[in-house]
């Protein structure tokens, strides 16, 4: 070997040693962090105690085939403005927490009880709102065998 290729393969292994050694700390680091998270015991209430803490305006979304602005408010929030909408109770007795409405449309709001509940809503607006019903009706239905491939 010349002078000029041990030099490049030095550099090279030195480069590829660095490499190596890096990867070995970063993996030490997550499996200390790892080992951290497990002495801890899960704290339930910080979860709660954030959930509550939430915003009135939880979300703005926009349908993704009717292209309608949809809310999701959480009824509950402490920085919930004067006059703002009122959580309801179910016909069971539960608290109706979130609360989704049809910006575009002037429809809702519709209540539900948890924001699972109340996201899933908001992704089948056209169940619950009639004009965005009619906007996914009025969309052209391409069958899988006509479209380009």
């Amino acid at each position: 070997m010349t002078g000029v290729a041990k030099q490049a393969r030095a550099t090279r292994l030195a480069n590829t040693d660095r490499a190596r050694e890096r990867k070995r700390e970063i993996a030490k680091e997550q499996a200390l962090v790892k080992a951290a998270q497990a002495a801890v015991p899960h704290d339930r209430t910080a979860i709660a105690r954030a959930r509550d803490q939430r915003s009135y305006l939880t979300g703005e979304y926009v349908h993704r085939l009717t292209g309608s602005r949809l809310r999701l408010l959480d009824t509950k929030a402490p920085d919930a403005p004067r006059g703002a909408i009122a959580p309801e109770t179910g016909p069971d007795g539960k608290a109706l927490r979130y609360a989704v409405e049809c910006v575009d449309h002037g429809t809702g709001p519709r209540f539900y009880a948890t924001l699972r509940e109340a996201e899933r809503a908001v992704r089948q607006a056209p169940a619950w709102c009639a004009s965005c019903a009619e906007l996914l009706d009025a969309r052209p239905r391409v069958r899988a065998r006509n479209k380009l491939r």
